[in-house]
């Protein structure tokens, strides 16, 4: 079970690793080519990309939801140190599980949501209004990055709490 475990972690991994990337490997600099571009044609020739405003919105929250998985994964969300480092071990045990089963049950969430959208937008066609973007395979995005979340969140419940690892 253990070696099981250790493999659906190890592909879980990869996978977070291909979202991280994409984001700031392919949307990221995207973001920055279309806002350069609005921002060039705009100063230059008094005429900014008229689709641009909503494309960007696009990209942003696809950046914001690839690279989520891997900001859990390395644990870099906020916490209050001062107060976490006064508890005792077990509390600390304790403190961490609750951590992880709200970002699981957050992650759940997200994924209902994102699907429920995913559906009405297919069902309905919508899409962008400036340019032909249809809007639900953001919204799958988004429902794939808060599954990795949440098994990620579960998978560490499951673990044993590293004392490195700080609430």
């Amino acid at each position: 079970m253990r070696r099981f475990l250790n493999s659906f972690e190890q592909c879980l991994n990869r996978l977070v690793g291909i979202f991280h990337f994409l984001g700031f490997c392919l949307v990221l600099p995207s973001l920055l080519l279309i806002t350069l571009a609005d921002i060039a044609l705009r100063a230059g020739f008094n005429a900014p990309l008229s689709w641009g405003n909503e494309v960007l919105g696009l990209l942003l929250i696809s950046l914001l939801f690839l690279v989520l998985p891997h900001n859990v994964q390395r644990l870099d969300f906020f916490h209050i140190d001062t107060l976490y480092r006064n508890f005792d071990t077990p509390t600390r045990t304790i403190l961490m599980r609750l951590v992880w089963l709200n970002i699981a049950g957050v992650g759940i969430l997200i994924v209902w949501q994102a699907m429920i959208a995913a559906w009405e937008m297919y069902e309905f066609r919508e899409e962008a209004y400036t340019i032909p973007i249809p809007y639900w395979p953001f919204s799958v995005l988004i429902a794939v990055s808060g599954l990795l979340t949440s098994i990620q969140a579960l998978l560490r419940v499951a673990t044993p709490v590293k004392e490195k690892h700080e609430c």
